[in-house]
C-alpha cells in the first residue's frame, strides 16, 4: 500500500464521527380540533384536558413519572433554568431554552403549557418530554376554534438522576482505527 493511502483513512474516519454523532431534533405536535401546540426537541407529547395549570400530582398520573418543577414563566422571559421567547396570546411561536447545568441535576425534563379554559372540551394542557441533553429548541401556540385558549404559562419539570456520560462505541472504535493508521504512517516513514 502507497502511503496516501492512508492519508485518506483519518479523513474518512472523521467524517464517519461527524455522521454518527449529528443529532435530530424532533418537532412533535399534540392536540385536539381546538388547540395544537409543538415543542422542538422532544420525544413525546401529551394533551390534556384539567380544567386548570399542571401540577406535580397530574403529571404522574399522565407520565408515570414524580416531577419536581424547576422553573415556570407566564411571559417571554428567563427565570434562571427556563427561558422562551416569542408569547402571544391565541397563536403565539418562539424557542425555549433550558440552563445546561439542568443536566447535572436532573436525568429527564419535561416542558408543559397551560392554555386559558372558556372551552370545556378543549385540551388546555400540553406536556413533552424534552429529548435527553437538548438545551434548546422551537415552540408553537395555535388555537384554532372555540372560546378561551389563550396562553397561560410554560414550565419546566425535572426528574431522575444526571445520565452520565460514557462515549460511544463507535467513538472509541474511530480513536483507535486512528492510532492504528498513525502507527502504520510512521512505520512506513
Amino acid at each position: 500500500m502507497t502511503l496516501s493511502r492512508f492519508k485518506a483513512i483519518p479523513a474518512l474516519l472523521l467524517a464517519a464521527g461527524f455522521v454518527a454523532s449529528s443529532a435530530n431534533a424532533n418537532v412533535i405536535q399534540c392536540g385536539d380540533n381546538y388547540r395544537k401546540a409543538s415543542l422542538g426537541a422532544a420525544d413525546t407529547c401529551y394533551a390534556q384536558t384539567i380544567g386548570s395549570t399542571v401540577k406535580a400530582g397530574d403529571l404522574v398520573s399522565i407520565t408515570g413519572s414524580s416531577w419536581t418543577q424547576v422553573g415556570e414563566l407566564k411571559s417571554a422571559g428567563s427565570d434562571g433554568w427556563l427561558s422562551v421567547s416569542g408569547w402571544g396570546g391565541n397563536s403565539a411561536s418562539g424557542s425555549w431554552g433550558i440552563s445546561s447545568d439542568f443536566w447535572n441535576t436532573y436525568g429527564s425534563a419535561l416542558i408543559t403549557m397551560h392554555v386559558g379554559g372558556g372551552q370545556k372540551d378543549a385540551v388546555d394542557n400540553f406536556e413533552w418530554i424534552v429529548t435527553p441533553e437538548d438545551t434548546s429548541g422551537s415552540w408553537t401556540y395555535s388555537k384554532l376554534f372555540g372560546k378561551g385558549g389563550g396562553l397561560s404559562n410554560i414550565k419546566l419539570w425535572g426528574t431522575g438522576t444526571p445520565n452520565v456520560q460514557v462515549p460511544e462505541p463507535s467513538s472509541l472504535l474511530m480513536i483507535m482505527l486512528g492510532l492504528f493508521s498513525i502507527s502504520l504512517l510512521r512505520r512506513k516513514a
